[in-house]
């Protein structure tokens, strides 16, 4: 149903406060809205995964833009290229509904849990949905309709199909998470990317789903609102920052329904959204904080002298 699906591919740049060309990566770590947040965003809006995978769609120029996908395990001194979770792994039946899959599950030491990914909420915890094989392998199971329970026949319309066959993602006690990043394969290790994307899951409701970037200093780079589309549709939204910011930490914030548990969501408002795969570029180590201060107040010093010569 291509008719169905519509793309976008747009460039937006955020104001904040002009910084020396020398130094603007040190002004966008240390001051305040200084970052220079050029925001290359891509969307799209689809009926089924095809449509969002096709030659000129968004997510395919988004993972062609980021690079290579440099796979599930670590990869030593590699800063190019791209990391993906599609949550599909059979080593996650351990930690799937009913069980809550560790925050740091996708920032190990070894593959293939070596991604560089670390999760939060202010909920409960996160789920992921089960695999057919888990149930006996008798229809419908998997990550679709049934989400931890959760089926078409709800009164608010959750209506779900996993974008990469089986399992899908969601927090549970709050519609919000956020992604902060470590080198892949050395947890405890800070780290930014330049590059965030996401696939939600039936958002229904405009400007509900959105995607929120902060720099290494905690100073918001912009918000990003997902495609809405019909019942059951899945929208990819990715954001690229192509001058220079390091993100530290992406929050998303799904619809305005909450997961409580298995089979159950919180009082029906607007729009219940889910989540599929991620896909983000190779997080990069985060220099020292003490060295940065130190080649901020070299440069800033050095500004200082031109100023009164």
């Amino acid at each position: 149903m291509k008719n169905a699906r519509r793309a976008t591919y747009a460039r937006g740049r955020g104001v904040g406060t002009a910084c020396w060309k020398s130094a603007a990566l040190v002004c966008g770590l240390f001051l305040s809205g200084a970052t220079l947040a050029a925001a290359v965003s891509y969307s799209d809006v689809g009926a089924t995964a095809a449509d969002l995978t096709g030659g000129g769609d968004a997510l395919t120029r988004f993972r062609s833009d980021l690079g290579a996908n440099n796979g599930v395990g670590p990869a030593a001194g590699v800063t190019a290229g791209r990391r993906e979770i599609n949550w599909d792994a059979p080593a996650l039946d351990a930690v799937a509904d009913p069980n809550f899959m560790p925050n740091d599950q996708f920032n190990r030491l070894a593959a293939p849990f070596a991604r560089g990914a670390q999760f939060s909420t202010p909920g409960s915890g996160f789920l992921v949905s089960r695999r057919c094989e888990q149930d006996g392998g008798t229809a419908p199971c998997g990550g679709g309709n049934i989400l931890f329970g959760l089926g078409g026949g709800q009164p608010n319309n959750v209506n779900l199909q996993a974008f990469s066959a089986q399992r899908i993602f969601a927090p549970v006690g709050s519609n919000q998470m956020d992604v902060t990043f470590d080198v892949a394969g050395s947890p405890g290790t800070r780290a930014s990317v330049s590059a965030f994307g996401a696939i939600f899951l039936d958002v229904e409701v405009a400007n509900l789903t959105t995607m929120e970037f902060f720099d290494l200093a905690g100073s918001s780079l912009g918000v990003f609102a997902a495609d809405s589309g019909a019942d059951a549709s899945m929208s990819f939204l990715g954001v690229r920052f192509d001058a220079g910011e390091a993100i530290g930490r992406v929050r998303l914030t799904l619809g305005d329904m909450i997961l409580t548990g298995h089979g159950s969501l919180g009082p029906t408002l607007s729009d219940y959204v889910a989540l599929d795969d991620f896909i983000y570029s190779e997080p990069k180590a985060v220099a020292e904080p003490g060295i940065l201060a130190l080649i901020a107040a070299g440069l800033l010093a050095g500004v200082r002298r031109r100023r009164r010569s």
